[in-house]
């Protein structure tokens, strides 16, 4: 028997459509707590194709604050250049390959962008650490990564579900971990990457999000992909791990926790 919990929808069926552009563009919600700590610093910026966002705890004067903002902006800066490296011999081995493509390399690119997204996150946890940071949130293109506590309580993230009826999804707390989210454009890219076909997926049920927690965002991240490749199979190969998945069926929209998400899952 799978150890999982399942709640299907079975609501028109535009309703697929919108919940899939809701976890395209509103994977991941923050609910800050609101209990004293030390003073709340915030970073934000841009990088690697799209924004991050820093929240932490410490007690920070301006200058180990400008030099926090820095490091943070160096490394974000190395992470772009090593990316440009591995970018420009892809393309012309890619081009080599598919002559006349002018997207071909597309897919290719995207995937190992968002796995250098996950790569940031962790190299930006390990500045914080060096730092003496011990509180932190860090989101970057959807890669979450926490440590410690936010004002006294466990970090508070929700995956968003709009266009589905009933009560929202269980918030996930988080103390000293990562949570990467893939979509169904993503499992396209990753089927595109792998060598597959995005058709491959049985038409009567369809692997719509993955959600997965990790000590680290590569690791979630990697397994995230793992199972985003498996399609509707990856709900038998996660029963007993701390994951999110999300199918839909002729009958509607199934959402299935492994069993290990649930010391993670608010009552």
């Amino acid at each position: 028997m799978i150890s999982v919990a399942a709640r299907r929808d079975t609501g028109p069926a535009l309703r697929p459509a919108l919940f899939l552009f809701a976890l395209v563009w509103l994977p991941v919600t923050l609910l800050v707590g609101c209990r004293s700590q030390s003073p709340l610093h915030q970073f934000e910026g841009t990088a690697l194709d799209t924004g991050y966002h820093i929240t932490l705890y410490a007690d920070l004067d301006d200058g180990a604050r400008e030099l926090l903002k820095a490091g943070i902006q160096g490394e974000l800066v190395g992470l772009e250049q090593e990316l440009a490296l591995w970018l420009v011999p892809l393309r012309h081995a890619l081009g080599a390959l598919s002559p006349g493509a002018e997207s071909a390399d597309e897919p290719q690119v995207d995937v190992l962008l968002q796995m250098t997204r996950a790569l940031a996150v962790d190299r930006l946890d390990a500045l914080l650490e060096g730092h003496g940071i011990e509180h932190a949130m860090l989101e970057l293109g959807g890669v979450v990564r926490t440590r410690g506590q936010a004002g006294g309580r466990p970090w508070r993230l929700a995956l968003d579900r709009p266009g589905l009826p009933g009560e929202g999804a269980p918030g996930l707390r988080l103390g000293d971990a990562a949570l990467v989210h893939l979509d169904a454009k993503t499992a396209v890219l990753q089927q595109a990457t792998l060598g597959g076909e995005p058709g491959e997926q049985p038409a009567a049920r369809r692997l719509l999000s993955v959600s997965v927690v990790a000590p680290t965002a590569v690791e979630a991240d990697r397994q995230a992909r793992e199972l985003m490749s498996a399609g509707p199979d990856a709900v038998a190969q996660a029963a007993d791990r701390p994951v999110r998945i999300v199918v839909l069926t002729p009958q509607g929209i199934e959402i299935h926790h492994g069993s290990a998400l649930e010391p993670y899952l608010e009552a």
